[in-house]
């Protein structure tokens, strides 16, 4: 996306005002971002990159410290204003020369509106950061004039083609086209070509890569390093019980990592080092997933019940995905899909899972149904019909759950209905007119 890393530098050169790049999670932030790093760099500006840690103070003494030490080889240590001042009494009179700070990752409210309220731009210090969109949101709020905010969006067919025949070559075109649509999705392109680009494997969906990315911890290059799934499993267990993250070496070798697994696990692209030496998984999106397999792993081992796993998940998809610094809202649906997956625990997982999620929601259980659970397709067609069953409460749950069982599995809406139209309880009988107002069946017209 270089076109739009050479524009956003353009903008960014002399404005007053903090760049905040926004958009879904693997919509290309961090791209984004490098993209107008690199292209600030290749117009003569002093860059300097930090992966956002919670902690505004820390973030820019980092910065500060990488110009100073690291780029100017000082001896002690000088606090990113005063650099600004001396760069403009050497350098006076020159934007292009100015610092530029890109911090990727922002995730904190807290570290965002502290980063604008500082006011750098009218130090010398041009900002620019990627965060989530509820908290570009919500800075545009506080900070209209402070705040320019630039959001990203899925691949065009254009760029996403560019982008396949950049890493592929000519072979990208025997990539199906359903498998070309879910792609569009920067990261799930990046992942399906560095990993998994095979023309006789087919995904449907962002799970099945996620899915398929988790099976390269046991095969292939990994198949005789079997363990060190169970290592990312355990580190990102203890994500759930409030360790710190990313992680220390310290804790690394805690969870079973040594210098052999840890240097297989940058390979094969599930680990990467962060500016300050700590070490995270690749991608926030992949943490959710590998926490969804360490609870999913939890359950089929009997290391934890069901009640107290769906009491988690709930509690933290009630927060808003936080739990302190690190968003895991995808855990919940990357776990259904798990468990619609498995014939063992999923006729009473599944279900127990969305029951424990409705709440979550506050008065607008709905969505949950509306716009989550269709997510997984087919999968889930059969548990959530189980949970159509069994839910007592308000009817407009009831519409969203049987408007979702019609758009994901309309051929089995006859079988949903006759299921139900055969149950003595007339609250049952009524529910399958729920299905049938959305996919009628001419073959029950003598049971209703």
């Amino acid at each position: 996306r270089d076109g739009v890393g050479r524009s956003l530098t353009s903008a960014w050169r002399d404005s007053p005002r903090v760049l905040v790049i926004s958009g879904e999670t693997g919509q290309g932030k961090t791209w984004t971002l490098a993209s107008l790093a690199l292209n600030a760099a290749l117009d003569l500006a002093l860059v300097l990159w930090v992966d956002a840690t919670g902690d505004a103070a820390h973030d820019i003494e980092l910065a500060a410290k990488q110009f100073w030490l690291d780029i100017r080889g000082g001896e002690t240590t000088l606090g990113l204003r005063q650099i600004a001042d001396r760069l403009d009494n050497v350098l006076p009179n020159s934007p292009k020369q100015r610092l530029r700070v890109c911090m990727d990752n922002v995730t904190d409210y807290g570290e965002a509106a502290t980063i604008v309220r500082d006011g750098w731009p009218s130090l010398g210090v041009s900002i620019a950061m990627s965060c989530p969109q509820e908290i570009a949101a919500s800075l545009a709020q506080a900070f209209p004039d402070r705040v320019q905010v630039f959001t990203t969006e899925d691949f065009t067919w254009e760029e996403l083609h560019e982008f396949l025949e950049r890493k592929l070559g000519p072979a990208w075109t025997s990539i199906p086209e359903d498998v070309r649509g879910t792609l569009k999705r920067p990261l799930l392109a990046s992942i399906y070509c560095d990993e998994l680009f095979d023309a006789s494997w087919q995904a449907t969906n962002e799970y099945e890569l996620y899915g398929a990315f988790w099976k390269r911890l046991t095969t292939r290059h990994q198949v005789s390093s079997p363990l060190d799934s169970v290592a990312i499993e355990s580190l990102a267990d203890a994500v759930l019980r409030g360790e710190p993250y990313p992680w220390t070496l310290t804790q690394l070798g805690g969870h079973g990592v040594d210098n052999q697994s840890l240097a297989r696990l940058e390979r094969c692209g599930w680990l990467a080092r962060t500016a300050d030496g700590r070490v995270a998984i690749y991608h926030d999106r992949l943490l959710n997933w590998a926490v969804a397999q360490s609870l999913y792993g939890a359950l089929r081992s009997k290391k934890r019940t069901l009640e107290d796993v769906t009491t988690q998940v709930a509690q933290v998809s009630k927060a808003d995905g936080r739990m302190g610094n690190v968003f895991l809202g995808y855990v919940a649906m990357d776990l259904l899909w798990l468990l619609t997956g498995d014939r063992d625990p999923a006729p009473q997982a599944a279900p127990k899972l969305l029951e424990a999620l409705e709440p979550a929601y506050g008065h607008r259980p709905e969505v949950l149904y509306r716009q989550l659970a269709p997510t997984l397709g087919e999968r889930v067609a059969d548990s959530l019909f189980e949970r159509f069953r069994q839910y007592e409460g308000s009817p407009w749950v009831l519409r969203a759950m049987a408007n979702a069982l019609a758009e994901i599995a309309k051929h089995k809406i006859c079988e949903f209905s006759q299921t139900l139209l055969s149950d003595r309880e007339p609250r049952q009988q009524r529910r399958a007119l729920f299905l049938l107002k959305r996919v009628p069946c001419p073959a029950l017209l003598d049971q209703i």
